[in-house]
């Protein structure tokens, strides 16, 4: 789903300026596992509705947008 997967990678991406180098590193080592607390403000942050939220290929959009743009913003 594209709205998912941009709204995982524009999450990210405004984590990623503000974030400390080694912490992007140290995201990235837990991957594919996403920190319970980022996943949380991820899906809180969704403009999609619950019911859609509900599916797995949407959270995984999101999750999917989440790394591919945290991997470019690695130092």
């Amino acid at each position: 789903m594209h709205v998912a997967h941009k709204e995982g990678n524009d999450f990210a991406e405004s984590i990623a300026r503000e974030a400390p180098a080694l912490w992007v590193e140290a995201v990235l080592a837990r991957r594919p596992r996403m920190p319970s607390d980022l996943e949380a403000r991820l899906l809180q942050g969704s403009s999609l509705p619950i019911d859609h939220l509900l599916r797995d290929e949407v959270r995984d959009g999101l999750r999917q947008g989440f790394w591919q743009a945290l991997e470019r913003a690695r130092p």
